[in-house]
């Protein structure tokens, strides 16, 4: 099964090498049903194949498991046909299946979650007309800023190298973005004799207005997809540029992809909510760490003793 909640569910063996007894025990809780006790031995079968992990986060993943399943419990899912004759960890897959995902779906995503979404996100949902490409550009650097030269001569260099480079892409059209941006190598040497810089650079998506010089974008927008510019200047240098895709315009409201975005957020909701869960129960139940022997193991695994669980991926044994 690949549900989200798989993660809860895996079983480890295995020893960890200290000389606390097996059944010291390291962490308790009062539980919703009865106490919970977690002992150094099992904490060794538990670290094996998580050397990273410290044993305190150990000791809470366990914690959290057995919060979960005796949760079901009291849900009252352990005469569930689907828990019948299983280990504990096939009863909280059931209630986390069948009482937790059921109760946090897509269509009981908060709207006002749904709508921050939506907000966060809208110039994906609706912007103008986008280019997306890389360009070529022959400048002279001033500072940490390329500029186009201010010599007439050094100028009409850097416009004569600019149509070098394009008449030689235009020659053997490249195969790609990447191409594009590596054929520059054939002219840095001579960009540097002249005393300019060559500049091979990704653009990303862009609009005709915002970010890029209006100079650049209007001769940008010229171009269809894999079109490649004849050189044109800037205050920046002079520019070839590839235009490798065109982005239509779009304005979708929230009410057109609604369902798009409950759907996109809802495994982000459902961990959130089980991290809530999980604190939830361990506010209620008691739980207390004893650290002196887990600072002991941790010393021998060679891990920070203090290290925590992420929060809202409780890992079980």
């Amino acid at each position: 099964m690949s549900s989200w909640w798989l993660w809860v569910l895996v079983w480890a063996s295995g020893p960890v090498r200290a000389e606390i007894a097996d059944d010291h025990v390291v962490g308790r809780a009062q539980g919703p049903l009865a106490p919970i006790q977690i002992t150094a031995g099992r904490v060794r079968a538990y670290a094996a194949g998580r050397e990273g992990r410290a044993p305190q986060a150990l000791v809470q993943d366990l914690i959290d498991f057995e919060l979960l399943a005796q949760q079901a419990q009291v849900a009252g899912l352990a005469t569930a046909p689907e828990a019948v004759d299983a280990e504990r960890s096939a009863l909280v897959r059931v209630y986390l299946g069948k009482t937790f995902a059921h109760t946090w779906r897509a269509e009981t995503v908060p709207d006002a979650l749904v709508r921050q979404s939506y907000e966060k996100n809208r110039s994906f949902f609706t912007h103008p007309e986008l280019r997306d490409g890389v360009h070529i550009l022959v400048a002279h650097k001033a500072g940490d800023s390329p500029k186009r030269p201010a010599a007439p001569e050094l100028d009409a260099v850097a416009r004569d190298l600019a149509g070098q480079i394009h008449a030689d892409l235009v020659a053997s059209p490249p195969a790609d973005r990447e191409a594009f941006l590596a054929r520059a190598e054939r002219f840095r040497t001579a960009t540097e004799a002249a005393g300019l810089v060559l500049m091979p650079q990704s653009l990303g998506r862009f609009a005709r207005k915002g970010a890029f010089a209006e100079a650049f974008t209007d001769e940008a927008f010229k171009l269809g997809k894999g079109d490649i510019s004849p050189p044109f200047p800037t205050q920046f240098g002079w520019h070839v540029v590839l235009v490798d895709d065109v982005v239509p315009a779009k304005d979708e409201p929230l009410s057109a992809v609604e369902a798009s975005i409950r759907e996109r957020v809802t495994p982000d909701v459902r961990r959130l909510e089980l991290s809530k869960l999980v604190m939830g129960l361990k506010a209620r139940h008691a739980v207390l760490v004893n650290p002196e022997p887990l600072e002991h193991l941790a010393r021998r695994r060679g891990v920070a003793p203090e290290a925590a669980a992420p929060a809202g991926r409780p890992a079980s044994p």
